[in-house]
């Protein structure tokens, strides 16, 4: 095909929607690779709790190197060890204790000062590529979407997972994790309608049978909402869509840790999950370009 044949095949908007996951979602960092190596570049990126960091880390342009990085830090346990005592006293209802709708097992302050240091004073709408994270607004019980403000901030609002972490005021509104409304940003993508193609990442792990912690217990009936929700949300995504949409589901058997140690499976992983759709991608891609202009 000659070169002007070339140029007048048309080229499809792209659209990569990141749903949470915890450190499962830094498997989509692969497909950030994929698509770069054969020159697929994004132009919009949904990302939800998780998934939201990973997004606003290809929205400011960082290198895999740094994302893997991140990606190692966030496995770090210390990162999540520091405790509100007041929270957790006032769960039992004890002197000195306080618990309300701005309350979280957690002090945020480690995660948020990690998140500012970052990103530094970065806003959304001043990314390289249009990015959008999804939180939750605890007051209305609506789905937020985040596409101005500080990258830090939106990030920590889109995965304040409650009540491990307290809620943020991000720009006049009471905010948690994303996941409560839209698990799976897909359906966003499609509302945007800025893409012809979208890739949605997905992540999930089968229950733990014996969970013998409040984490463990929390994460597993978290993991049956998110998996309802994120179902009927998909059909609806897919019917709305006017072209393609590709799934591509991370799932482990057993639920992965924060720890140094799941970091290079879960990178592994994630590559192994892009090769097996790799011709997928590939395919939406040359057969939408069929159409000439």
């Amino acid at each position: 095909m000659s070169t002007a044949d070339q140029s007048s095949i048309k080229q499809p908007n792209i659209g990569v929607a990141i749903g949470g996951g915890g450190l499962k979602a830094m498997s989509s960092i692969a497909l950030f690779r994929f698509l770069d190596q054969h020159g697929l570049r994004p132009n919009i990126v949904a990302g939800c709790s998780a998934g939201a960091l990973v997004a606003a880390m290809r929205g400011a342009g960082f290198s895999y190197t740094k994302m893997q990085e991140v990606a190692f830090a966030m496995s770090d346990p210390k990162m999540f060890a520091h405790y509100d005592t007041r929270s957790l006293l006032g769960i039992a209802s004890l002197p000195g204790g306080k618990f309300n709708n701005r309350s979280g097992l957690m002090n945020p302050k480690r995660v948020l000062n990690y998140y500012h240091k970052l990103f530094g004073d970065l806003r959304l709408e001043d990314l390289e590529t249009k990015i959008v994270l999804v939180a939750t607004d605890i007051e209305k019980g609506e789905k937020v979407t985040l596409e101005s403000g500080l990258v830090a901030d939106a990030v920590f609002a889109s995965g304040a997972l409650w009540p491990l972490f307290p809620p943020i005021e991000f720009e006049g509104r009471l905010l948690i994790d994303g996941g409560y409304s839209n698990p799976l940003p897909l359906l966003e993508l499609v509302q945007q309608d800025m893409s012809d193609i979208n890739i949605a990442m997905m992540f999930d792990e089968k229950p733990d049978p014996n969970p013998n912690s409040f984490a463990q217990c929390l994460n597993n009936q978290v993991g049956i909402m998110l998996r309802t929700m994120t179902r009927n949300q998909n059909v609806m995504a897919i019917e709305m869509h006017h072209y393609e949409t590709i799934l591509i589901q991370f799932v482990m058997s057993a639920p992965v840790t924060i720890s140094p140690d799941s970091v290079p499976l879960v990178l592994d992983t994630g590559r192994k999950l892009v090769s097996q759709h790799a011709q997928e991608i590939l395919d939406s891609v040359k057969n939408f370009g069929q159409t000439v202009i």
